[in-house]
């Protein structure tokens, strides 16, 4: 039986009135629409994404994207699509450590997705010699694995530069407070009074008596 499409709500309907597992089957809805020439629900899908926080981790992360095209172009069976998926997740948040910081963890699904990539050129590369014996595709194989080898590692040198950037940094010690003016510290400051005035708002210039 086929699964029924969930209505598009109109303009008026409020992302709070839709219950939360129905949000994303709107959201599908609404795209289709706007595929089919009605542009003028795209601020409405803007809105509705706002609030399915999954839905736009899952579709707007291109890294995981990514990887799950990377995971079914080596597997087929949907079980094992699964463990190397949650293997992958397991591997990139043991590189990235306890407490990590966001440089860590991008940085580390980095390094995952590179050496599962890795992996699979080197499989690659090993079931064509074994069916062609190709020199040809030998040589090229093998430089593509080495291009991949070398980013899978300077992914690896890149995560020890940052730990250690990170590690010098938090063990700085705390800015010390601005120091007072020396004369704050009891010297003394000599204090110039104004000069007297005269009636008329003149200067007073001070006479001082001759030694007779």
């Amino acid at each position: 039986m086929k699964k029924a499409k969930a209505p598009a709500p109109t303009e008026e309907t409020n992302a709070d009135d839709i219950a939360p597992e129905k949000l994303t089957d709107v959201i599908v809805a609404l795209t289709e629409q706007a595929e089919a020439g009605d542009t003028s629900v795209i601020p409405r899908i803007r809105e509705l994404i706002r609030e399915d926080t999954h839905f736009w981790c899952m579709y707007g992360d291109r890294r995981e994207v990514y990887k799950r095209r990377l995971i079914e172009s080596m597997a087929k069976d949907p079980l094992l699509q699964e463990t190397m998926e949650l293997w992958m997740d397991e591997e990139a948040r043991v590189l990235a450590g306890e407490n990590p910081t966001p440089i860590e963890k991008l940085l580390a699904l980095r390094i995952t997705l590179d050496g599962l990539y890795l992996t699979k050129v080197e499989t690659l590369a090993l079931l064509r010699q074994e069916e062609t014996h190709s020199l040809a595709h030998a040589e090229y194989d093998l430089r593509r694995v080495a291009g991949a080898h070398k980013r899978y590692l300077a992914g690896i040198k890149t995560l020890s530069q940052a730990r250690k950037v990170l590690g010098q940094l938090k063990s700085q010690p705390p800015a010390q407070p601005a120091q007072s003016p020396p004369h704050a510290e009891g010297i003394p400051v000599r204090v110039h009074s104004a000069p007297p005035i005269n009636g008329n708002g003149s200067v007073a210039i001070p006479t001082h008596a001759s030694n007779s």
